[in-house]
């Protein structure tokens, strides 16, 4: 059953047996926060195919995060696109927008429940491997994290315990 929250306006992952999340196409968004909080890059991973996409992010406010994963994922095949699932983050708050924009409906995890994004957050520390923390966003270019993604893609499909 999916539950509508109606305090923060956001459907969460709340599933009787019958609808069981690992049978959905969901894919997972997740902000990494650089030096001082002040930059970011955003995750997209598809679980099942274990595509990974990187999004330098400008700014981390909501309209500028909708609007660079909005035009990331014209990079996924339609087919792949169903669903998405954020945590809980402020920088979503533009959710409404963006399912008008892009057709994908965009559900929520619940609060403390980590789990529910397993796949996003095991790949966020694969990526923490690149990037430790304190590293400053603001100055990477394009080329590093096409290169950072080709290398996660890579390790994920070579590692089927991930």
């Amino acid at each position: 059953m999916i539950v509508l929250d109606a305090r923060y306006d956001r459907l969460l992952l709340t599933f009787f047996p019958l609808l069981n999340p690992r049978v959905l196409v969901l894919r997972c968004i997740h902000l990494i926060l650089g030096k001082d909080h002040k930059s970011a890059i955003g995750t997209i991973v598809e679980r099942q195919a274990r595509y990974v996409l990187l999004v330098n992010l400008k700014s981390k406010d909501a309209t500028s995060v909708r609007k660079a994963f909005a035009k990331k994922l014209k990079e996924i095949p339609v087919s792949l696109t169903k669903t998405m699932t954020y945590d809980r983050g402020k920088e979503i708050s533009e959710h409404a927008n963006f399912t008008i924009a892009t057709g994908i409906k965009v559900f929520f995890c619940d609060p403390q429940s980590s789990w529910q994004r397993g796949t996003c957050e095991n790949t966020n520390g694969l990526i923490r491997n690149f990037f430790p923390k304190g590293t400053d966003f603001g100055a990477m270019d394009q080329k590093k994290l096409q290169w950072v993604r080709e290398a996660l893609i890579e390790r994920l499909r070579l590692d089927p315990q991930i």
